[in-house]
């Protein structure tokens, strides 16, 4: 009877405890994606309505229901919700973590998912060493910070890629019943969350081990016909679920504009050159990119083992055509990182047979890569402060203890100690993470307009969320969640002059308020200037000025 892995569990819930859940209040909503999935969630609970995404009155049909709905629950269970006379509802205490704390848990099952399924594949080790690689590189614990979707399908990736391997290899082949729930049922899910991304990868991998090892009988094993019959029955089922319109958006926005689109053209400005996955792979699989050219040239030796071959076609395909697709975001291939992970985890616990690789002009060469990726990292992270907070300057001693800590790497090398290094970096991830989240991006201030227009208006002893609130020239979708449903978001000063009266509070971007003031006689204006804010809009990447007027009594 194998032990049961008491310590490894223990150690990956420690670690991502304190990675995922210490620090996902620490920040504000996010523009632009999280704060319309947070608002489109909020808005179903605010309407007793969980069929309908809209975001203020504009249908939200770019992704599934499916984040959308364990969101909400989350809320649910997390807050008091009040009901109004309207039939409609208020949340009491609203904050983002509540929303966030669907990505923390799926990263953390994510996790435990990934150490249990893998150490059937390979060894308890290498399970352990991949999981602790996935579960503290920088991408991973960002998306595990935001509150959209695709920290969910990770943990489908993960579930859905395992049990291929599984058939891959005939393993568990007692298991058949279980194996064909886990693949097609991850796979069904992963398309609730975020359509059929997951469905293609998985397909490209299928088609590559097919062409070159001219093997089908192992998927043919997981019964593909009646698998895909299963995932369109449970797709059908909840798209049947929508009204008609939300039916239209959902085919419109989600498959016509979004899928395809972003396949076809750029989107949204998200574009960049060929080979930036690659590119910036190492900024995003930190710190543990400091081991990817030994791992390439220990993999180039063992690419014929069955088990390499897989990660290898599960990697490729998917990289291959995420960089030939012109929208991209750093965050499109994360799905590849396990397998990433697994094959970095396995060149250090076999480093009696890599070690060879680790001291080779290619491997120093990576490390000189790495010193400097790494450290411009660093450089900017004390620019941003400088830039953007206005209490850089007591970041310093931060800076320099991770500064310091970031070239202890080259004593390891120097003495040959890789495994050390390896458990250097766990702990030298853990205190960057934590201070990343918990002081450095939390002191962005100036970053932060809509946390700030928020404060502000909450520090007036007669605001509350029954109070009317109108913006022009500032309308990112962090102001709606952070103001509430109701905000009143115009585009154009000559529908704002007509309507502006109705409302209790004004914000408005400078160049309006110049014209708006011109307008308006002032002597006439019954609302007083309370407030001027400065700041830097990221989403839009310019400096902006905001003022906030608020409807004088009696007037």
């Amino acid at each position: 009877m194998k032990a049961f892995p008491i310590k490894e569990l223990l150690i990956l819930l420690l670690l991502s405890v304190s990675l995922f859940f210490s620090s996902i209040n620490s920040l504000p909503v996010l523009d632009r994606d999280e704060a319309r999935f947070a608002q489109a969630t909020k808005q179903m609970i605010e309407q007793n309505n969980y069929f309908s995404i809209k975001f203020q009155n504009e249908y939200r049909s770019k992704k599934p229901p499916g984040i959308y709905w364990l969101q909400s629950i989350s809320v649910n269970i997390l807050s008091k919700i009040e009901e109004l006379g309207d039939k409609s509802f208020h949340i009491i205490n609203n904050s983002i973590w509540k929303y966030r704390i669907i990505s923390a848990i799926s990263c953390l099952l994510s996790i435990l998912l990934f150490f249990y399924m893998n150490k059937q594949i390979f060894s308890k080790k290498i399970a352990f060493y991949s999981s602790i690689i996935l579960s503290s590189n920088i991408l991973f614990i960002a998306e595990a910070h935001i509150a959209k979707t695709d920290a969910t399908l990770l943990f489908c990736t993960i579930l859905v890629y395992l049990t291929l391997f599984n058939y891959f290899l005939g393993i568990k082949e007692k298991k058949q019943t279980i194996n064909f729930i886990l693949l097609w049922g991850g796979l069904s899910l992963s398309i609730l969350i975020k359509g059929p991304i997951l469905l293609i990868l998985v397909i490209l991998t299928v088609l590559t081990i097919s062409i070159k090892k001219k093997e089908i009988h192992w998927i043919l094993q997981s019964k593909p016909v009646l698998g895909i019959l299963i995932v369109i029955i449970s797709t059908t089922m909840w798209f049947s679920l929508l009204s008609p319109q939300e039916q239209y958006n959902f085919i419109n926005e989600s498959i016509l504009h979004d899928f395809l689109g972003k396949a076809l053209r750029v989107q949204e400005n998200h574009s960049a050159f060929i080979g930036f996955y690659s590119l910036s792979f190492f900024v995003f699989f930190f710190p543990y990119t400091i081991f990817i050219f030994p791992t390439i040239h220990y993999l180039k030796n063992q690419f014929k083992d069955r088990k390499i071959f897989f990660l290898v076609s599960w990697i490729l395909p998917c990289l291959i055509v995420m960089e030939l697709i012109p929208t991209k975001l750093p965050h499109y291939i994360l799905p590849i990182y396990p397998a990433i992970s697994i094959l970095v985890g396995l060149t250090l616990v076999k480093y009696k047979e890599s070690k060879v690789y680790f001291f080779t002009n290619y491997a120093y060469f990576g490390y000189l890569v790495y010193f400097i990726i790494s450290n411009s990292l660093l450089f900017i992270l004390h620019k941003t402060l400088e830039v953007y907070s206005d209490a850089n300057n007591h970041f310093l001693i931060e800076l320099s203890i991770l500064f310091v800590l970031n070239n202890v790497f080259v004593i390891f090398l120097i003495r040959r100690k890789i495994k050390l290094l390896f458990f250097f970096l766990i702990g030298y991830a853990t205190i960057f993470t934590l201070l990343l989240y918990l002081k450095i991006l939390p002191n962005l201030n100036k970053i932060w307009i809509s946390e700030n227009i928020s404060n502000s208006l909450k520090m007036e002893t007669e605001y509350d969320y029954n109070k009317k609130i109108s913006v022009l020239g500032y309308n990112e979708p962090s102001l709606i969640f952070e103001l509430g449903t109701d905000t009143r978001v115009f585009y154009n000063i000559e529908n704002f002059l007509s309507s502006y009266k109705e409302y209790d509070y004004l914000i408005i971007e400078k160049n309006y308020y110049i014209n708006f003031i011109e307008i308006v006689n002032n002597a006439e204006l019954s609302y007083i200037k309370i407030k001027k804010l400065e700041g830097f809009n990221a989403a839009k990447g310019k400096w902006i000025e905001i003022y906030i007027l608020k409807k004088q009594k009696n007037r």
